[in-house]
């Protein structure tokens, strides 16, 4: 999946709202969680869609606090597999 130009990326972030874009290269949002497992939950259920995708995120938990970060590093940047994780991150979280 080739690498999205970055006026497409600039665009995609006015719909992904709560996403950052980091180093030019990689989108970045934080998930805060009212309970630790919850958290855990979530990243078991966002590392099984990266695992049928074969596409993994970067995953940090911090307690209650889940930070994931979308790349394509084969590509040098963000594609629409990444816009495709990112959406189904927030769908996962409640993100209408």
């Amino acid at each position: 999946m080739a690498k999205l130009s970055d006026a497409d990326v600039q665009s995609s972030l006015e719909k992904f709202t709560e996403w950052e874009l980091e180093e030019g290269r990689t989108l970045k949002r934080q998930y805060q969680f009212d309970d630790y497992l919850v958290g855990i939950d979530f990243v078991r259920q966002v590392a099984n869609q990266a695992e049928a995708k074969d596409h993994h995120p970067h995953i940090v938990i911090d307690y209650k606090k889940v930070t994931v970060k979308w790349t394509s590093w084969d590509e040098g940047g963000i594609t629409e597999k990444d816009l495709s994780l990112a959406k189904y991150c927030d769908e996962l979280y409640g993100v209408k």
